[in-house]
């Protein structure tokens, strides 16, 4: 047996032992390179982890993903889709109406505002504001259409704050003749989701109702 395939079968000898291992261990228990271990690692394929500042390795053969593409070991993420980023991105287009950062910082157990901020600026995914906070949707047009209907579809009424309003009232301001369904569209283009109904609540509260005009009637 060569150096390199006796450095491979302890390689997968410490894998069997513990699953998951660093970088720095490997290279101490072989006494190899850091360079050298990552190309041994290759030749036997692996993930790293997107927790931890992808720091731990486990080998392809060992996780068992679940329905979303991730294997948990000792608190430790991997991800098939092999990075956060890539993880991010293929969660949100498999959502039914978009995930908030809560949402999939629950999911993946590791803090997403920085990496969500980052995909959002550079196109990779998209957004919406609801009263809530930020729902990050597909980039892509048939998953973002469906998703932002879903949303509108499930979106029941909340606690509305003050800033909210007053967004929504500077709009009116700004287009006193619109209706209820043209302000929501407009604010939706704007990537701050609400509904008529939102909408309709805020101005019965300050008595408004009556001073928005209605659809105009499709002719038939």
């Amino acid at each position: 047996m060569n150096k390199s395939d006796l450095k491979k079968s302890q390689m997968i000898h410490f894998f069997k032992l513990h699953k998951c291992l660093t970088l720095k261990y490997l290279s101490t228990s072989l006494n190899y390179s850091g360079r050298s271990v990552q190309r041994l690692l290759k030749t036997i394929g692996y993930y790293s982890s997107f927790t931890h500042n992808g720091k731990w390795y486990t080998l392809e053969s060992t996780p068992v993903f679940d329905n979303n593409g991730l294997w948990f070991y000792e608190g430790i993420g991997f991800s098939i889709y092999r990075d956060l980023n890539a993880t991010i991105r293929r969660l949100i287009d498999d959502s039914s109406k978009g995930l908030m950062a809560v949402d999939l910082s629950t999911i993946l157990s590791t803090s997403c505002s920085p990496v969500l901020n980052r995909l959002y600026k550079t196109n990779k995914i998209d957004r919406v504001k609801i009263n809530r906070g930020f729902v990050y949707l597909s980039v892509n047009r048939s998953i973002k259409s469906r998703q932002v209907a879903c949303l509108e579809k499930s979106h029941s009424p909340q606690p509305i704050s003050d800033a909210y309003m007053i967004t929504i009232l500077v709009e009116f301001i700004r287009n006193p003749n619109r209706s209820f369904e043209q302000l929501a569209s407009c604010l939706n283009k704007k990537r701050i989701f609400c509904n008529a109904d939102t909408i309709k609540r805020i101005f019965i509260s300050f008595g408004l109702e009556k001073k928005i005009p209605k659809m105009p009637k499709k002719s038939s």
